[in-house]
C-alpha cells in the first residue's frame, strides 16, 4: 500500500459519515491536533473515488486543518467497492470500540512517560476516573411520564472516555448498588421528596 501526499483542499469529507467530530465538540479533534504535534503525521487519512471521498481519518482532515497543514499522508482505498467502502468506513470506527485495556500494562506504560503530559490525551488510572465523577455530574434529568402512570420517571446518561469502555463498565457493575442508592438518593431531593 502505498502512501502518498495530497493536498488537504482536495479531500472532501463523506457526507454520510456516522462517526461525530461535530464543532461544538472540539475537543477531540484538538486532542488529534496534539498528537499530530508531539508525534507527527503518522496515521494517513484513506480516501476512496475521483473526488477523494474520506473513508477514515475525518478527525485527522479537521486536525490538519485547524493546524494549518497544506499537505497530508494518503492511502487510496479505491479497490473497494461502494458497499465496500460505506461498510468499511463504520467498520474501521467500530472496530477501535471493541476492546480495552490490560489495565496493569496501562498503567505501567503509563508510568513509565514521564515527559508527555498523557491526561491531554484522557489518560488516566481507573482508581482516577472512578473517583473523578459523583452522581450530580453524571446523571441528567428528564421527566416524563408513561402511558397509564403518573409517576414521575427520570433518566440517567453517563460519559466516559471510549477507552476505558470495559473497565468502567467492570467497576459500575461491581458497585451498581452503591452508585443506584446514591442515584436514588438524588433523584428524591431533586423530586423534593422521599416517594
Amino acid at each position: 500500500m502505498e502512501v502518498i501526499r495530497m493536498p488537504v483542499s482536495a479531500l472532501r469529507a463523506y457526507a454520510g459519515n456516522a462517526k461525530e467530530h461535530p464543532p461544538e465538540q472540539v475537543e477531540q479533534v484538538e486532542q488529534i491536533a496534539a498528537s499530530i504535534k508531539e508525534f507527527g503525521f503518522n496515521d494517513p487519512i484513506a480516501v476512496w473515488g475521483k473526488d477523494n471521498t474520506v473513508v477514515e481519518g475525518h478527525g485527522r482532515l479537521e486536525a490538519a486543518r485547524s493546524l494549518g497543514i497544506a499537505e497530508v499522508p494518503v492511502i487510496r482505498l479505491d479497490h473497494l467497492s461502494d458497499e465496500q467502502r460505506r461498510a468499511y468506513t463504520l467498520v474501521h470506527n467500530q472496530l477501535t470500540l471493541n476492546s480495552g485495556y490490560d489495565m496493569d500494562a496501562l498503567q505501567a506504560e503509563l508510568d513509565a512517560i514521564e515527559g508527555i503530559d498523557m491526561e491531554a490525551y484522557d489518560f488516566s488510572s481507573l482508581e482516577e476516573a472512578a473517583e473523578s465523577f459523583s452522581v450530580e455530574d453524571i446523571v441528567e434529568y428528564r421527566s416524563y411520564e408513561r402511558e397509564n402512570d403518573t409517576r414521575e420517571w427520570f433518566t440517567s446518561n453517563f460519559t466516559f472516555p471510549a477507552g476505558l469502555k470495559d473497565e468502567i463498565t467492570a467497576y459500575l457493575q461491581k458497585n451498581k448498588a452503591r452508585i443506584t442508592e446514591e442515584i436514588v438518593e438524588a433523584a428524591k431531593q431533586e423530586a423534593g421528596g422521599d416517594d
